[in-house]
């Protein structure tokens, strides 16, 4: 009985040795297994790749190929329209013949949704336009000036959106100009409408209520001659690309010549002055000693000219400076200028004078010691470029502060 009961236990243990082994056998096997089917499954991928003629090597084994996420580095668009290399571009961006893209703006499609420009539309620069949860359209000459955001919207033909102006699932009819700074929301703006610098649209009975450019005698600047002075711009970029190359069209480099700006500058800058990644110097810019330029900020005197910065200025990041036809930009001493504010000529400005975030500053002459808050907005009458609007030494402009009057200047504490 005993002999039984050990051969048993033998059995049963020699029966458990063998399932362990096969057990501690078989992670190596379903291991080897997986590389014989990775194995052929990277051959049939490089035989793919090869049928289809691509000419990138196979990486490290068992790697894939790697996958190229840029768009086409293409300055010529549809043989008529000019991209600047500095502009980033992503999802389905759509643009149609002779628009005029400048540096460091943003055209941005989720998936799904897409971004379109008509005919002779013109995008300045540090401009941000998002399909987030709709998609974009640019009617055909229509201008988005520097700094401006349009957001699930639909901006209609031969409109102007001004600098640093905010249009958010919105729709703009055509003809309509939606002045600096304004911010337009969830409604839509008719016709030939004018929204006034500063002004804020969000309901739709403030949107119905809106003067015609007509009645407030908006300057056709906006319509007209400004769409001819972009259609030179657009020519002349492409003519200095298409006769210098890539890098007449990067950070610092001449003017492309028009009618309005025929002879060809180039930048100059003094001693000690840095400029940070991409910021772009076109034409006759000159920056004074000790001065920084931060990244993105575009200086550009392709169309008014000079633009003339002091010594020791300290400009921050995104920030434009750039000037009417006819007209120029002088800064004094030590200026200080910070993130995503536009600087527009006709325009002077004392020694000593601060900027801050996204304001506008545009046909002004600004004393010494002018302090100008986060988001204000500074707009002189339309007109001849000696009819600015004077800011006196030592004046505070509060954050925010929209000032497009006389009277509104008066307002202003020193």
């Amino acid at each position: 009985m005993v002999r039984k009961v050990v051969e048993t236990f033998s059995l049963l243990f020699v029966a458990l040795l063998l399932v362990l082994t096969s057990a501690c056998g078989s992670e190596p096997a379903q291991k080897e297994d997986g590389k014989k089917a990775g194995s052929a499954a990277e051959k049939s991928k490089r035989t793919t790749s090869a049928e289809e003629g691509t000419s990138q090597q196979q990486g490290s084994e068992g790697g894939g190929q790697p996958t190229n996420i840029g768009r086409t580095a293409e300055v010529v668009v549809n043989e008529s329209s000019f991209v600047s290399p500095l502009t980033e571009i992503f999802g389905d961006v759509l643009i149609g013949q002779e628009n005029f893209i400048a540096a460091s703006s943003v055209l941005r499609a989720a998936p799904g949704l897409s971004v379109e420009l008509g005919d002779e539309a013109t995008v300045q620069d540090n401009i941000v336009v998002r399909a987030m949860d709709k998609s974009v359209t640019i009617g055909d000459e229509t201008n988005l000036g520097h700094h401006a955001v349009v957001r699930d919207s639909k901006i209609g033909d031969s409109a102007y959106v001004g600098y640093n102006t905010e249009i958010t699932d919105s729709q703009v009819g055509n003809g309509a100009l939606v002045y600096h700074g304004a911010l337009v929301e969830g409604v839509e703006i008719p016709d030939d409408s004018y929204v006034g610098a500063g002004e804020v649209v969000t309901d739709q009975a403030t949107a119905d209520d809106l003067p015609t450019i007509e009645e407030v005698g908006v300057d056709k600047y906006y319509q007209e001659a400004l769409l001819d002075i972009h259609r030179e711009l657009t020519q002349g970029y492409i003519e200095l690309y298409e006769t210098e190359g890539y890098d007449a069209l990067m950070e610092v480099a001449p003017n492309p010549e028009t009618s309005f700006n025929p002879e060809r500058s180039e930048p100059q800058t003094s001693e000690n002055v840095e400029l940070d990644e991409f910021v772009r110097l076109v034409g006759n810019v000159r920056v004074g000693e000790n001065s920084s330029v931060g990244r993105r900020t575009a200086i550009r005197a392709d169309e008014g000219s000079p633009i003339i910065i002091g010594p020791g200025a300290s400009i921050e990041d995104r920030v434009t400076f750039h000037a009417v036809k006819g007209t120029d930009v002088r800064t004094g001493e030590f200026l200080v200028v910070d993130d995503d504010a536009v600087l527009h000529g006709p325009l002077e400005v004392g020694n000593r004078v601060f900027v801050g975030e996204e304001a506008v500053v545009f046909r002004a002459r600004l004393g010494d010691d002018v302090r100008i808050g986060e988001g204000a907005v500074i707009v002189g009458p339309e007109g001849p470029a000696d009819k600015i609007m004077e800011i006196p030494d030592d004046t505070l402009v509060p954050a925010g502060t929209v000032v497009t009057t006389e009277k509104d200047v008066r307002a202003l504490k020193r």
